[in-house]
C-alpha cells in the first residue's frame, strides 16, 4: 500500500507528472484468514495508523468458494497479495502484477495508459 499511497499522494497534490491525471487510486483489504479482521472499523484503524488518504474497499468475501479466493480474486484472476491492478476508463484490465512492482515500472505503465487516453480525446 505505500506505493498506492505515494501515487494518490502525487495525483491529489498537483505539481509533477501525475498531478491533476484522471486516475483512482483504490486499495482493497482481502483477508485470507479466520484470523484476520473483515469489519470496516479495523481496515479504517489501519488506514489511520498508516496514515492512507486513498479510499480502500473491504473484499466481499470468501462467498462459499471451494478454493478460499475472494470475488475479487477471482473476477481479476489474482494469484495473491500484494497485486496491483491497472484498469483503463472503459473498466479493461490492462495489466495485473503480483509481488512488489518498481517505481520506473509502474510510472511507465501509467505513462502508457495518460497517453492513450489522450490520444483517444483527440481523435
Amino acid at each position: 500500500m505505500p506505493q498506492a499511497e505515494e501515487v494518490a499522494r502525487r495525483v491529489a497534490r498537483g505539481g509533477g507528472t501525475l498531478a491533476g491525471a484522471p486516475l483512482l487510486v483504490l486499495g482493497l483489504h482481502t483477508p485470507f484468514d479466520a484470523h484476520e479482521p473483515r469489519d470496516a472499523a479495523s481496515v479504517e484503524r489501519f488506514a489511520r495508523e498508516l496514515q492512507l488518504t486513498h479510499p480502500i474497499a473491504l473484499d466481499s468475501g470468501m462467498g462459499g468458494d471451494p478454493d478460499g479466493f475472494t470475488a475479487t480474486f477471482r473476477r481479476f484472476a489474482m494469484e495473491g497479495t500484494p497485486t496491483l491492478c491497472l484498469i483503463d476508463g472503459r473498466g479493461q484490465l490492462r495489466r495485473r502484477h503480483l509481488g512488489p512492482l518498481g517505481d520506473l515500472e509502474l510510472g511507465v505503465e501509467l505513462g502508457w495508459l495518460l497517453l492513450e487516453l489522450q490520444t483517444r480525446r483527440a481523435d
